[in-house]
């Protein structure tokens, strides 16, 4: 019989900047649902820092095949909210990568044993 946990799989954390960075790796003999996607403009700014994400097969690079969403504008003092259930295999990774500081990520989901 498989187990489910229900849980935040990654802390909230600011989105880096430049390079995608990894944010959660499927445990191995583990299925992952990704079911929210927040991320929250907290910078005192004038203008939308984008963000992007890549949910990348084992030791593959980000890249617009992997792309869950792309250069996503998030205008400031707001939230983008992607509500779904995603299913990632073990060793699979998430990474994102903003365009600017200033941008959280809050990320939950299912890890199915």
């Amino acid at each position: 019989m498989n187990s489910f946990t229900n849980k935040r799989l990654a802390l909230p954390a600011l989105i880096p900047v430049g390079t995608p960075s990894t944010v959660y790796v499927t445990p191995a003999n583990t299925t992952t649902i990704i079911t929210v996607i927040t991320v929250a403009h907290t910078a005192p700014s004038s203008g939308s820092i984008t963000s992007s994400m890549y949910l990348c097969p084992a030791n593959a690079d980000p890249s617009d095949a992997n792309a869950l969403f792309k250069d996503i504008p998030v205008d400031p003092q707001s939230v983008v909210n992607f509500n779904f259930g995603q299913a990632i295999q073990q060793t699979d990774t998430i990474k994102v990568v903003a365009s600017s500081l200033g941008l959280t990520l809050h990320l939950s989901g299912i890890e199915i044993l």
